[in-house]
C-alpha cells in the first residue's frame, strides 16, 4: 500500500487542538476496537488476537504516559501504582451486532490534573500512530526522543496488529468513529521504517533453540540447527521485554549475522527483534491484490511447517499450486499473496489450449476454489 494511500486514510483523523483540551467532552478518551474478517461476521474474535491487541494497547498507553509524565527511562520501564491507575485501560462489553469493544483510557479522578494529562496522552497516541503509519521515522523520533523507549513503543504498537495469516483485521477508532489506528497501515508503515533504517550489512533472521539468557550482558545463546553450533546474540536494551514475553525453546533472532569462513553464522550482533516461531494456520478467505481480489469459495486454513534446516517456514497446498517458503511469518504471508496472484494470472485466466494437461488440472483447481472480485477500497 502506497504512502499516499496511507496519508489519505489518516487525513480523516483530526487531533484535538491544544486550546480545546480543557473543554474535551465526556467520553473523548474512548477508543473503539473494531475487528473484521474471519469470525467477525459471526460476532466472535479469537482470544489470542483480542488479548494481544488489548495488552499492546495498554502497553503503548503506559509507555507514552511515562514519557508525558517525564519518568526516567530505565532498564525496566516499571510503572508506579499511581500511574497504573491513572492510565488504566478499561474495557466494556461487546457492542451488540458486531465485534466492537470500547476501551476507556484512564481514571480522571486519580489526581487534579488527570483529565488534562489523559487527553494529552490520548493525543500523543494518535500522533505516534499517525507517524508510524506514514513511515515517518523523523516525526516518530520527535514524539518519543529516547531511543530505548521508542523501541519499546514500536514493539507495543506492533503487538496490537493481528498476526499475519490470522484472517482478522483491526481498526482502533475514536468515540466519533474516526480512524486512530489502522493495523493494516500501521504494519506497512513500520515495515517501511525498518527498510529505510536498514543499512549494510543487511539484517538477517536466524531460527534456533534458546538455551541461555544473560540479562546483565544483554546476550542470548541459541543453537543453530543446521550446524548445531551455539550462537551468541547481542541485543539492545529495549529488546529485553520480548525475551520475557517469548521464553519459547524455538525462537527467531533478527540482527547482523557474523559468518565464518564457510559462510555459516557464528554470532549475531545488533539484534533488533526476537520472536517465537509461530506455526499457527494461515486463514484464507479473501486476498487483496493491487487491482483485484481473490475470494475463496470456502475459506481455507493452511498450516506452515519448518523445512529440514528449521530456517524456512513453508506453505504447501497442491490443489492451488501453492508451494512457498520464507524466513519469517510476515515474509511467508507476502510470498503467499504473490504466489496466488501469479497462479491466477498465469493459469486461471489462461486459455486451455495454451496450457499443458498438468497446467489445465491446476487451472481447474484454482477456479473451483477461488473467484476474482473487485478489490475492496478502504
Amino acid at each position: 500500500m502506497s504512502a499516499e494511500h496511507r496519508k489519505n486514510v489518516y487525513s480523516a483523523f483530526v487531533l484535538p487542538h491544544e486550546d480545546a483540551l480543557m473543554t474535551e467532552p465526556p467520553g473523548a478518551e474512548e477508543l473503539q476496537l473494531v475487528f473484521t474478517g474471519r469470525l467477525a461476521d459471526e460476532h466472535r474474535v479469537p482470544v489470542a488476537v483480542l488479548t494481544d491487541a488489548l495488552q499492546g494497547l495498554q502497553r503503548a498507553i503506559h509507555l507514552l504516559a511515562m514519557d508525558h509524565e517525564g519518568v526516567e527511562v530505565r532498564r525496566k520501564d516499571r510503572l508506579s501504582r499511581e500511574l497504573e491507575r491513572k492510565y488504566a485501560l478499561l474495557v466494556s462489553d461487546l457492542k451488540p451486532g458486531s465485534v466492537v469493544i470500547t476501551a476507556t483510557i484512564g481514571d480522571p479522578t486519580s489526581d487534579l490534573f488527570a483529565p488534562l494529562d489523559i487527553v494529552a496522552v490520548r493525543e500523543r497516541f494518535g500522533l505516534v500512530s499517525n507517524a508510524m503509519a506514514r513511515a515517518n521515522a523523523q516525526e516518530l523520533a520527535g514524539l518519543v526522543p529516547d531511543r530505548v523507549r521508542r523501541l519499546r513503543v514500536v514493539e507495543a504498537f506492533r503487538s496490537i496488529i493481528p498476526k499475519k495469516g490470522s484472517g482478522v483485521g483491526l481498526d482502533v477508532r475514536s468515540a466519533g468513529g474516526e480512524i486512530v489506528l489502522s493495523t493494516e497501515l500501521l504494519g506497512q508503515g513500520l515495515k517501511d521504517i525498518m527498510a529505510v533504517s536498514q543499512t549494510e550489512p543487511a539484517l538477517q533472521t536466524v531460527t534456533g533453540r534458546l538455551i541461555r539468557i544473560d540479562f546483565d550482558e544483554r546476550k542470548v545463546t541459541i543453537v543453530y540447527p543446521p550446524t548445531n553450533r551455539e550462537l551468541e546474540c547481542i541485543y539492545e536494551e529495549g529488546i529485553e521485554d520480548l525475551l520475557l514475553e517469548n521464553p519459547r525453546e524455538l525462537i527467531q533472532v533478527t540482527g547482523e549475522v557474523i559468518v565464518d569462513e564457510d559462510n555459516q553464522p557464528k554470532r549475531i550482533v545488533d539484534v533488533n527483534d526476537i520472536r517465537e516461531v509461530d506455526l499457527s494456520p494461515f486463514y484464507l478467505a479473501e486476498v487483496q491484490l493491487d487491482d483485484y481480489a481473490l475470494r475463496l469459495r470456502e475459506p481455507l486454513a493452511l498450516t506452515p511447517e519448518l523445512d529440514e534446516s528449521q530456517q524456512l517456514m513453508c506453505l504447501v497446498y497442491p490443489s492451488l499450486g501453492v508451494d512457498v517458503c520464507a524466513f519469517t511469518r510476515d515474509e511467508l504471508d507476502e510470498a503467499l499473496v504473490v504466489e496466488l496472484d501469479v497462479l491466477w494470472r498465469n493459469y486461471a485466466k489462461a486459455e486451455d489450449d495454451r496450457l499443458s494437461p498438468a497446467a489445465r488440472e491446476l487451472k481447474r483447481g484454482l477456479v473451483a476454489q477461488m473467484e476474482e472480485v473487485a478489490r475492496a477500497e478502504r
